[in-house]
């Protein structure tokens, strides 16, 4: 996975979604179990191509990642039972997003 750019960041990490993140993939080694590495997976950028994402062992480097990579990522993790990550719109009714699909989304990081 390649981040399309790395920044510096310049507010706190909240306003980045990345305080406590909806989604934390954990990713660890096949054979005794240690983690490589945690990534975590902020807010969508406003241009909806990207997300904020930040490794923990690098906590001050903010990471673009284009939206793809993430869903196919959540799609390896979940299968058919993937977690949308399409934004909610604030007029959609009841919770449904652009295209009417109900989405949720939690407030505590999830491990995949």
């Amino acid at each position: 996975m390649l981040a399309d750019r790395a920044l510096e960041p310049d507010r706190p990490l909240a306003e980045y979604g990345l305080e406590v993140p909806d989604i934390v993939f954990t990713f660890r080694d096949r054979l005794n179990g240690d983690p490589l590495a945690v990534l975590r997976v902020g807010d969508l950028l406003v241009t909806g191509y990207a997300y904020y994402t930040m490794l923990e062992r690098r906590p001050g480097r903010l990471l673009l990642i284009p939206r793809y990579q993430i869903n196919l990522l959540l799609a390896l993790a979940f299968g058919d039972q993937a977690p949308s990550l399409v934004p909610v719109r604030e007029d959609a009714p009841d919770g449904a997003d652009n295209r009417g699909v109900s989405v949720g989304r939690g407030s505590e990081p999830r491990g995949a």
